[in-house]
């Protein structure tokens, strides 16, 4: 990240929210997290990062992999893209939390995500101050 830092290169980012139910909807959970992804954004203005794209799955349960799963589930298709290559760093994804992108048995979620971590796209968490390396 340091070599991106000195270059000034923009960065560009890919925002993944997601609620599990119809009644979480109507509350402020998807609101929640897209401010969070661009209050981290505006916190960071030496990364020079761009919001290329914002993912959402609206009422997918991450408990049953819904949010994979399902045929137009949004990060299924993010997963798709990233092991198709069609998403190639400098690239970074931002979540609200690690429980976003999987309430699954824990092996059963790192067969699903490990695409994120062995294909090179960087990831970060809003709740930590790090941006996780490839």
């Amino acid at each position: 990240m340091a070599e991106l830092k000195a270059s000034g290169a923009i960065i560009p980012a890919i925002s993944y929210a997601r609620v599990s139910s119809e009644k979480q909807l109507r509350g402020e959970g998807l609101k929640r997290q897209r401010k969070g992804t661009l209050d981290w954004i505006a916190k960071h203005p030496e990364l020079n990062i761009r919001l290329n794209d914002e993912k959402t799955d609206e009422a997918r349960s991450a408990w049953k992999g819904d949010h994979i799963a399902k045929k137009d589930a949004a990060l299924g298709k993010l997963l798709e893209m990233v092991k198709l290559g069609d998403l190639r760093p400098p690239l970074i994804i931002i979540v609200e939390a690690l429980d976003r992108l999987s309430r699954e048995n824990p092996w059963t979620a790192k067969e699903r995500l490990a695409g994120l971590v062995t294909r090179h796209p960087r990831r970060h968490n809003q709740g930590q101050q790090d941006i996780q390396p490839r």
